[in-house]
């Protein structure tokens, strides 16, 4: 539980034995809920409901700050005991969905959402709740609808775009799609990740020759590698472009200023980078001017976009996607070595990537448990490891599947780079590797969940950002069988 951070004293830390009003105690817990006292307010809440069990607000609101207290299933309960009482009480049947979302159960979700609107079905944050629901569910059009109309009850609520633009994007309705993926930085969940210049925005609207502009990463590392891309296109605007990325991914796509010595600048230090031996990948072009760390200190700019803004300003379209065979390379010195290390391992040598940073808002449903993976590791060949790190749960499985751990070897992404040019192939599920093996044209395998990220469109199993990838997925939601099955034959049948 996070710590409750310190608050006025608004009321008294002890509760009087003697106040027993409902009405009261509830007011009372409530101001208490709201100066982040949780604990206090739930023992406020008790007292209400030992004084009043019907209280309808007393056990909402107690169900509310079980919820904060991550006790899910006690929240679920107090809703129930309000629904008894009032079959039709909306803000429990929402809550009720939204804490069984949480629990990942969005089928029963849905039904509490769809009850709801059935007693207010103008209520455009069910709406966007019911929305969500459908979206886990994988049904996107049916989710598009209930954005839309959230939208059309409350034109300024960000959560409904956004919403609406995932699921435009995933349907490959880019012209839509890209437009409302903008109103993802007015929501909360983006607001780490904004970054507020006073230089202007630029989303393709104003002429860039002449001027600089800074390209910013703001997301995770596979929104870098995919949509660094387009820093030529912008160049080739006539602007002078700085990039800005994550550090991990700094020495890797310096190549793509496709200029070498002291023009070759890392950050604005003046530090020169000389013989990167990084052969040009085709993206060359002066107006290139550094690739940046973040955190190092920022050049002079005019404008700035972050990197997935950029298909918006350059007006990407599903049949346009600059989809070059490879954009990225690996360094030669690198690739020689990993080619001399891995020699005596018999081929095919394959990378795999079962798990992806814990962190991520989705990796209960795109990560893999690697007992799960056997049927592929049993397959003939040498499975290398390209996993930073071994999940906890997973650490035991690990020495019995014969797996090639390169952990140690693996400093930055170029070194990655250097090991995905020496493999035959690549399985991984939705992380970087799967961007960067993309990126690089290597033949890869990429097993995306139920409900994917938009980027993976729907249905197809290949991928129009990255030819080389063959998409394989969970026919069923949470059921990984059947797309491990498909990997283990397709590599049976190509090795």
């Amino acid at each position: 539980m996070p710590p409750i951070p310190n608050a006025p004293d608004a009321m008294p830390d002890a509760m009087p034995d003697a106040m027993t009003d409902a009405e009261h105690l509830t007011e009372q817990g409530n101001a208490l809920a709201k100066l982040q006292r949780p604990l206090e307010a739930l023992a406020c809440y008790e007292q209400a409901l030992r004084s009043q069990p019907d209280h309808l607000e007393a056990l909402k609101n107690r169900g509310n700050v079980l919820r904060a207290l991550d006790c899910r299933e006690q929240a679920l309960a107090s809703y129930a005991m309000a629904l008894q009482f009032k079959p039709d009480y909306t803000e429990a049947l929402n809550n009720s969905g939204v804490v069984l979302q949480e629990l990942d159960r969005p089928e029963e979700a849905l039904t509490y959402y769809e009850r709801a609107l059935q007693h207010q079905p103008v209520r455009a944050s069910t709406l966007i709740n019911h929305g969500v629901a459908l979206q886990n569910l994988n049904r996107p059009d049916a989710a598009l609808a209930s954005f839309d109309e959230a939208i059309r009850l409350e034109p300024g609520l960000a959560e409904a775009h956004f919403g609406a633009a995932l699921c435009r994007l995933l349907l490959g309705d880019f012209i839509g799609g890209w437009q409302a993926y903008e109103w993802r930085r007015k929501i909360p969940a983006y607001a780490s990740v904004v970054r507020d210049f006073t230089q202007p925005l630029w989303l393709g609207d104003a002429p860039v020759q002449g001027k600089t502009i800074l390209l910013h990463a703001e997301q995770g590392l596979g929104d870098t590698l995919q949509f660094c891309r387009y820093a030529q296109a912008v160049a080739e605007l006539g602007a002078t472009v700085w990039l800005e990325v994550q550090a991990p991914l700094q020495a890797l796509l310096m190549q793509l200023l496709g200029i070498r010595g002291s023009e070759n600048v890392k950050g604005i230090t003046g530090a020169a980078i000389t013989g990167v031996g990084i052969k040009d990948a085709g993206l060359t072009g002066a107006g290139l001017k550094g690739v940046l760390a973040r955190g190092e200190a920022l050049p002079h700019f005019d404008y700035h976009c972050p990197l997935p803004s950029l298909p918006l300003a350059l007006r990407t379209e599903l049949a346009m996607i600059p989809a070059p065979a490879a954009y990225l390379q690996a360094d030669a010195g690198k690739i020689a070595a990993w080619l001399q290390r891995l020699a005596a391992c018999p081929r095919p040598w394959i990378g795999v990537v079962w798990s992806g940073n814990v962190a991520h808002v989705n990796d209960r449903h795109r990560s893999i448990p690697l007992a799960q993976l056997n049927p592929v590791l049993r397959e003939a060949g040498s499975f290398i490891s390209l996993q930073k790190e071994v999940p906890e749960p997973d650490r035991a499985v690990f020495a019995a599947t014969g797996l090639i751990n390169i952990a140690a070897a693996l400093h930055d992404f170029t070194d990655t780079a250097a090991v995905l040019a020496c493999l035959d192939h690549v399985v991984t599920v939705d992380t970087a590797v799967a961007h960067l093996a993309g990126a690089m044209g290597r033949p890869a395998t990429l097993m995306l969940p139920y409900r994917p990220d938009f980027r993976w469109l729907l249905e197809r199993s290949d991928s129009p950002w990255y030819p080389s990838l063959q998409l394989v997925r969970q026919q069923r939601r949470g059921d990984w069988s059947g797309a491990i099955a498909q990997v283990a034959a397709g590599l049976r049948e190509k090795y």
